[in-house]
């Protein structure tokens, strides 16, 4: 019967373990551009396979996205000056500081991958 407990506390540490490295992982790959933006590209490989696009095509493509990204990045800017408004003068200073770390943060990022 004392065995049987030592093997139940064993696996739900073992569980524990498992589950909180899964998380941190997951976190960490979440919170650094990990399965979101290697999928994107991921995404785009497949399409340009799956579709069988000609290199114009593939080019078209590309300018597409990225059109899209800069729109995305508009919209970016005018939610936070929306958001902006509402805040108090203490809350605006915090706010402006989440984004520059944010801002920073993707600055790296983008030029991590440049060749």
């Amino acid at each position: 019967m004392r065995a049987h407990w030592r093997y139940i506390v064993i696996s739900l540490l073992l569980g524990l373990l498992i589950g909180a490295s899964a998380g941190i992982l997951g976190m960490r790959c979440m919170t650094h551009g990990g399965f979101h933006n290697r999928g994107m590209g991921r995404m785009r490989e497949k399409v340009y396979k799956d579709l069988n696009l000609t290199p114009q095509q593939k080019a078209y493509v590309d300018v597409v996205l990225n059109r899209s990204r800069e729109k995305v990045g508009l919209i970016r800017s005018e939610a936070r000056q929306d958001i902006r408004t509402t805040l108090t003068p203490k809350q605006q200073d915090a706010f402006d500081a989440a984004n520059a770390r944010q801002d920073a943060r993707r600055k790296k990022w983008k030029a991590s991958r440049q060749p």
